[in-house]
């Protein structure tokens, strides 16, 4: 048992403690928040996972908000990454576009999706909640990017346009639809729809 909240150094360096400590409350934060929903992440359950004192959790995060603000943008920036590598690896900025398309609605169908809805039930710092909104922004930039070389004018317009797509599947897949139907349906629309601005 630790002594007055002080939690044991594990790592080298007091640095690299710092941040082993912190890297295991967020891995706690984010399988409480999975299990059970972001309102229950609080203090007292990630002392309980992780052995350490509420005490002590303090020291590294100065609210249970702070934390979820936290654990919420991880998971953007790791959408972020993911729909960047997808849009990298595609042949041609058509199958970018498409590539987009198919790696957001594979991720709404992982379930991560509802995790990140969640976030508008939380009341974030103002400050935090502005990162999230700047990070959920950028999630059309490769989707932009693959429209300017494809030479769409209006790149950003029909950027948000094929985003009003995705959303529509997206709904339709919470709803229990077919994710392969629904890429196929949404490739579909996109395509057509690109044949107007590319001419």
């Amino acid at each position: 048992m630790q002594e007055c909240g002080v939690p044991k150094i594990a790592a080298a360096t007091v640095a690299e403690n710092r941040d082993l400590r912190q890297s295991e409350i967020l891995s706690a934060a984010n399988l409480i928040a999975r299990e059970s929903g972001l309102q229950n992440v609080t203090f007292g359950e990630i002392a309980k996972r992780t052995g350490m004192s509420r005490t002590s959790v303090y020291a590294y995060f100065d609210s249970s908000a702070d934390l979820i603000a936290d654990v919420l943008l991880d998971e953007l920036f790791e959408m972020n990454e993911l729909l960047k590598t997808r849009v990298k690896a595609a042949n041609s900025p058509t199958e970018a576009v498409i590539a987009w398309m198919q790696a957001s609605l594979e991720y709404v169908n992982d379930g991560r999706h509802e995790f990140l809805k969640s976030a508008a039930t939380v009341n974030l710092p103002p400050t935090r909640r502005a990162q999230m909104l700047q990070l959920h922004r950028e999630m059309t930039l490769p989707l932009s990017d693959s429209l300017v070389e494809l030479g769409v004018q209006d790149a950003r317009v029909v950027a948000m346009q094929i985003s009003g797509v995705v959303d529509v599947a997206v709904r339709r897949i919470t709803s229990g639809g077919d994710l392969t139907s629904e890429i196929a349906t949404a490739k579909k629309f996109i395509l057509n729809g690109l044949s107007a601005f590319t001419v």
